[in-house]
């Protein structure tokens, strides 16, 4: 069992504290009137060790420090909570510090070191270790939720982090029939049916993209072989070098001979144009000369005319040479063309044959890159086939596990419910049928019943504990305000009096409510640890106590500036 030993609260911003010692057995808090703070110190009790308790608007945490020491198996552990950041001590040694955002580490410190551990599905449907609050909700009966709702004590903030949570696992954590192995095992087949979706998913997209590239296998007709390919390619190669090394040596040939052409045709225009000259413009100057011997004049007129006569006959026949050079010329050329065209004709025919050679290369190379696809595919598809059997192979056998762990469970859910049923009649609450009560679930009742009923759930609770995990670990129970929902003196001496009767084995209970000393006698309250605050404050915390350990209040301020 775990005892809670002390409660320290410390304003350091108004220098003001409060300190509760407890002893183990039954710790009465208790007050003439109400408002004065018991309230405060019940849910100061689990917030301290990591739930987020339901303060109300008028008690802010913000500048306060809370420090709980407590003993589990002869072992003192003390904890220090600041807003949202833990000091855990093991004797007066720091064991673990936690900062704010990582309370699943304080869950891990109590796993570890406690044993303690509660395992559910969080909303990605992945089983995960769950924060420490759910360590308590079987344990801590809230003035302002659980007499009026569900077995819900915190926050809506820390209960909704798991909207469709089986409470049946809940309590089967707490009775010992589910543990940290049974969580461990669940997350990991939470994680197995994930990775074997996400894998059968692939191996639905292998088997299409094989089916694909088969149907593409099987519209691709047969192909050479690729050197008979390349030899192909080789050929077509230098054979169309060669055509496109003779078209370019015939091309220049043409341009030589087109050149002379042009040349030849120039040179007739020429010589046209002297004819012309000779023929129609050309007049010869009468000119006399004198004979230096006689003195006789004479003209040259017959001369000239026989220079000009034989130079038109000499460029005609220059002109029919060059004619006759043009003509020769023009079969050069014409042969030259038609050789030019013939090979034209070939480098097209060859270019349809490299072509097609290319298309069944590029087809074959093609093939060989699906094939070698297809090939890689087979050999992934195999090891994910295999990776498939293996994981349900695993899954298989831990689903067996677990469905035997599960299997003990039904004798612990059939204890509860005679439980259950007999604290019901118990605190006189008759208004039900035995069939109507489901494990670990409260009976929807109306008026001062419904407080009762979550009063005989609690205690069903823990007598089932009992019987099935007697050693395991067991965390105080805490009933604040028992009789709510305006309780008669009869109801409300039935309900003391069943918490004091049903208490076993010096298990710490700590119990808070107004006037007790109206319900029960000195002889009950003998064995009682008895709390009783003052009705002249008006904040649970004060100057004086503050004063008193000053020293021990600074230096938990000390800690937190440190840190």
């Amino acid at each position: 069992m775990i005892t809670i030993e002390s409660i320290r609260l410390v304003d350091y911003k108004n220098r003001k504290a409060k300190k509760v010692l407890f002893k183990s057995g039954i710790n009465l808090i208790s007050s003439d009137k109400n408002s004065v703070g018991k309230s405060v110190i019940m849910k100061s009790i689990y917030h301290t060790l990591g739930a987020q308790a339901a303060f109300d608007s008028n008690f802010s945490t913000e500048d306060i420090i809370f420090e709980e020491c407590f003993k589990y198996n002869e072992k003192c552990y003390k904890i220090i909570r600041k807003n949202d950041d833990f000091a855990i001590f093991e004797g007066e040694n720091l064991k673990s510090y936690v900062k704010s955002g990582n309370i699943v580490k304080l869950s891990e410190f109590y796993k570890d070191n406690l044993g303690m551990s509660v395992f559910l599905r969080n909303r990605a449907n992945q089983t995960e270790l769950v924060p420490p609050a759910y360590l308590f909700i079987p344990y801590y009966l809230d003035q302002d939720r659980s007499w009026k709702e569900d077995q819900e004590p915190f926050t809506r903030q820390t209960m909704s982090q798991y909207l469709a949570f089986n409470k049946n696992e809940l309590y089967l954590y707490h009775l010992g029939l589910y543990n940290a192995e049974y969580g461990e095992l669940k997350a990991k087949i939470d994680l197995l049916q994930s990775e074997l979706t996400v894998s059968k998913n692939e191996q639905k997209k292998m088997d299409s993209s094989l089916n694909e590239l088969k149907a593409i296998f099987e519209n691709k007709e047969s192909f050479c072989v690729n050197e008979e390919l390349e030899s192909m390619m080789r050929n077509n190669s230098r054979t169309m070098n060669e055509l496109f090394s003779k078209q370019n040596s015939l091309k220049q040939e043409l341009y030589y001979f087109d050149l002379l052409k042009n040349k030849c045709i120039i040179k007739l225009r020429e010589m046209d144009e002297a004819i012309k000259k000779l023929s129609n413009g050309l007049k010869i100057d009468e000119r006399e000369v004198s004979c230096p011997n006689c003195g006789t004049n004479f003209t040259i007129d017959l001369h000239d005319e026989m220079v000009s006569m034989y130079s038109k006959l000499f460029i005609e026949n220059e002109k029919t040479t060059i004619d006759q050079e043009i003509k020769s010329i023009d079969e050069k050329i014409m042969l030259l063309k038609k050789q030019i065209y013939d090979i034209t004709d070939k480098i097209e025919k060859q270019n349809n044959e490299i072509s097609k050679v290319n298309n069944n290369y590029e087809k074959y190379i093609t093939r060989k890159s699906l094939s070698n696809v297809y090939e890689k595919l087979l050999v992934k598809m195999g090891k994910l086939s295999n990776t498939i059997n293996s994981k349900e192979k695993e899954l298989k056998e831990k689903e067996d596990l677990k469905s035997r762990i599960k299997q003990s469970t039904s004798n612990a859910k059939n204890s509860f419910i005679d439980y259950y049923s007999e604290y019901l009649i118990e605190l006189g609450v008759t208004n039900f049928k035995i069939n109507e009560i489901k494990a670990f679930k409260k009976l929807a009742l109306s008026g001062s019943q419904y407080v009762r009923s979550t009063l005989a759930l609690y205690f069903a609770f823990l007598k089932t504990k009992k019987e099935f995990n007697e050693n395991g670990y067991l965390w105080p129970l805490l009933i604040d305000s028992p009789r709510e929902g305006e309780q008669d003196r009869f109801n409300s001496e039935k309900i003391l009096k069943f918490i004091l009767d049903n208490v076993f084995d010096n298990y710490q209970t700590i119990v808070a409510t107004v006037n007790v000393n109206d319900f029960l006698s000195e002889a009950e309250l003998e064995n009682i640890n008895l709390i009783m605050l003052p009705d002249n404050v008006d904040s649970v915390m004060n100057e004086f106590e503050f004063e008193q350990e000053k020293e021990k209040n600074m230096s938990l301020v000390a800690f937190f500036e440190r840190t």
